[in-house]
């Protein structure tokens, strides 16, 4: 039933995109639009001049395929599991209209042919530094209970399913949310602004939206709030230091694949294992200055 409402709905915005298309070329949304996109080719830096944009290369077209693929198995294949293909067809939704809004809003680069492999490692550098940010938090403020795993579905296609919803979720908050509010907010500290801003989103959709729809009392805990914050703010960072979709979408990812895998018992942390990781925390942020101009020269090899 899901599944055949799922198509009707995809059939309704088929047709309603002529009309879509049709005002966005109307005067009044050219002006907005061109507003928010301002000069081709000119990208925003701190001082708020030009207009930034994002961009998709082959990782980020193979990431948004896998979580297509991923989403569109669980509400066909577990169409009668509620609980597995609600969230399912929820998140292509919000992946769909966070890169459709973003090319209609903004627009983005696209290098499809491109793989770059500083890319997929600035990808797996972010897994790493939020991995660093979940322990800490986790040792300050231990979660009263742990997520379970689902009953009845392939541990395979959960670590999927976990992986292709930190993608599905970067398409909103990233590729979409984020573009939008940097190239809204023109003033000295309006990037700062705006990635606060959307990291304070990310927490309250998960808090309100997947707390009602998972009712495990761990997205509602104080420290879970906590990493989603804490976790915006790098996600968003490190997708505005370097443009690229695949980035913080392939961090998310292979953080949520993590987790999901120590839930299903196919990866232990030892005792201890965070306080082996904790004296890294300062580290980096010692080698701060360093490591901005490590960001700085990938971007340039990049562009």
């Amino acid at each position: 039933m899901l599944s055949i409402g799922f198509t009707l709905l995809l059939a309704g915005i088929s047709m309603i995109l002529p009309g879509l298309l049709k005002l966005r070329d109307s005067k009044v949304s050219l002006t907005f639009i061109n507003s928010m996109r301002g000069p081709l080719g000119v990208d925003t830096g701190y001082s708020g001049q030009g207009t930034w944009r994002p961009i998709i290369s082959g990782w980020g077209v193979i990431l948004i395929a896998l979580a297509t693929i991923t989403f569109g198995f669980f509400f066909t294949y577990y169409a009668n599991v509620p609980t597995a293909s609600l969230p399912a067809a929820y998140l292509m939704i919000i992946m769909v209209s966070g890169v459709g809004l973003a090319y209609f809003l903004v627009g983005f680069r696209r290098r499809l042919s491109r793989f770059d492999l500083a890319v997929a490692l600035l990808g797996i550098m972010t897994f790493v530094i939020l991995l660093i940010a979940q322990l800490v938090v986790s040792i300050l403020l231990p979660a009263a209970t742990t997520a379970t795993a689902a009953p009845g579905i392939s541990n395979f296609w959960v670590v999927m399913f976990y992986f292709s919803a930190g993608v599905a979720e970067e398409a909103l908050f990233s590729l979409f949310l984020i573009s939008v509010l940097v190239n809204a907010f023109k003033f000295k500290l309006g990037v700062p602004f705006a990635i606060v801003l959307d990291s304070a989103f990310f927490m309250m959709y998960h808090s309100a939206v997947i707390g009602s729809i998972y009712t495990n009392a761990i997205y509602q805990s104080e420290a879970y709030l906590i990493v989603l914050f804490v976790g915006g703010i790098i996600l968003r960072t490190m997708f505005y230091l370097t443009h690229h979709f695949a980035v913080p979408a392939l961090g998310h990812g292979i953080l949520n694949a993590f987790v999901s895998l120590v839930t299903l018992g196919f990866v232990s942390i030892p005792l201890g294992y965070g306080l082996v990781i904790l004296p890294l925390a300062p580290m980096v942020l010692i080698n701060l200055p360093q490591t901005r101009r490590l960001v700085n020269g990938i971007r340039l090899r990049l562009w």
